[in-house]
């Protein structure tokens, strides 16, 4: 299983990242790439929801519906050529345990200083679930 992360290039680097991609996990504002380009036909797309205004996007793209300008600290793709069967939505718990086990983050905090953990340690602790052994690279 290959797990990457966000607009994570792997076209025009395959002989530095390899070419299988399992699942990449993102959240809207790091959407920007081309999801037949950098991905394998059957690579699930799991959307990592920090927010309500992830679920509405992701929503729109997918319905096609008015798209959702606002709530974002930067903006995300308004027009996405993905296939929806691609798509998930990681569970929050994944969230959680990075959060409140591996982080040790109060899970009560001011909406304003609300810390969160990153997408990379959302995907490792994913993968401590998911597989046996697990090799990290590419993270800082």
């Amino acid at each position: 299983m290959v797990i990457r992360l966000n607009n994570a290039p792997v076209a025009g680097y395959e002989g530095d990242v390899g070419s299988k991609t399992t699942m990449r996990l993102f959240y809207p504002e790091s959407a920007h790439f081309n999801p037949k380009v950098e991905n394998n036909p059957d690579t699930l797309l799991v959307l990592v929801a920090f927010k309500a205004m992830d679920f509405h996007w992701i929503e729109t793209i997918l319905s096609d519906k008015k798209r959702v300008r606002k709530g974002f600290w930067k903006q995300p793709p308004l027009i996405w050529d993905v296939n929806p069967k691609q798509i998930r939505i990681l569970n929050p718990f994944f969230m959680e345990i990075a959060a409140d086990k591996l982080l040790s983050l109060p899970m009560q905090q001011p909406r304003k200083m609300k810390q969160k953990p990153t997408t990379g340690l959302v995907a490792i602790t994913l993968a401590l679930h998911l597989c046996d052994v697990v090799h990290i690279a590419g993270q800082v």
